[in-house]
């Protein structure tokens, strides 16, 4: 990933984690299990209300599928 798309998709996160959701058919609680956070912390992402580097980290790794 280039320094460029690195920051679109930072920019474009909550678009980002809702689409991705939403193409793999779960609900907010089945991402956040998935995940390994809250409900509140992806409802937040998705939101636009949560903009923590640890948070957009682990919301990056699931939506690329990096393990």
């Amino acid at each position: 990933m280039s320094e460029v798309e690195l920051i679109d998709s930072l920019v474009n996160l909550p678009s980002l984690l809702r689409r991705t959701r939403k193409a793999r058919g779960l609900s907010i609680r089945a991402a956040a299990r998935d995940m390994g956070i809250s409900f509140a912390t992806v409802s937040r992402v998705e939101d636009g209300r949560d903009y923590m580097v640890s948070t957009a980290l682990v919301v990056l790794r699931w939506v690329y599928e990096v393990r």
